[in-house]
């Protein structure tokens, strides 16, 4: 068994590997940081409720506020969820905030999180983070992937979660989700 966990662990560049059983072992704990775009957040949120993800949601921080009587923050109140809005500017990126909130986290989740995180705060941060976000990589980094792709003449979207690294939208890949636009188009036409 030693020896297959090993083969896999290579296949997949990963350094440390865990066995969990949801149903037995402790929810991780986790942040999910989040920008003023909202359907990744919302579908996090929804996955969750409905046991799809096996978490604790300790709480979601964002850079872009959201005012009392949105869905969002309805959702939030109703789950005992707190909200933490840190407003960043080019001047200060609210980091050291951000690492005294999520301290007893095992790891973070960045669900459209428009700001880059610093090579500092990850050392200082030291455990896995997770960005989601639409787009394929490794091809339309960065912002407007969907623009890109659009440009470029691509037949494919998709979405992408990938481990977070110093490099922009450049660690490795944990999930992908591809559809084909005219199939998407077709969905749309037909709804």
């Amino acid at each position: 068994m030693d020896e297959d966990f090993l083969r896999i662990s290579k296949m997949f560049d990963a350094t440390r590997s865990v066995v969990r059983v949801p149903k037995l072992d402790p929810k991780f704990k986790i942040a999910v940081l989040a920008s003023k775009q909202e359907h990744c957040l919302i579908d996090l949120l929804h996955s969750w409720q409905d046991g799809r993800l096996p978490v604790d949601i300790t709480r979601v921080i964002s850079n872009h506020d959201r005012f009392p009587n949105t869905h969002v923050v309805r959702f939030l109140e109703r789950n005992s969820i707190p909200y933490h809005y840190l407003g960043t500017s080019k001047e200060n990126n609210r980091e050291d905030e951000i690492l005294d909130l999520v301290q007893n986290t095992d790891f973070l989740v960045l669900a459209r999180y428009m700001q880059l995180l610093s090579g500092k705060f990850l050392q200082r941060y030291r455990k896995d983070i997770i960005n989601i976000h639409h787009g394929l990589l490794p091809s339309f980094k960065g912002g407007h992937p969907s623009k890109q792709a659009f440009d470029a003449g691509v037949k494919l979207i998709g979405a992408t979660s990938h481990f977070v690294t110093e490099e922009l939208d450049a660690g490795p890949i944990i999930e992908q989700m591809v559809i084909i636009v005219s199939a998407l188009c077709s969905h749309l036409n037909s709804g």
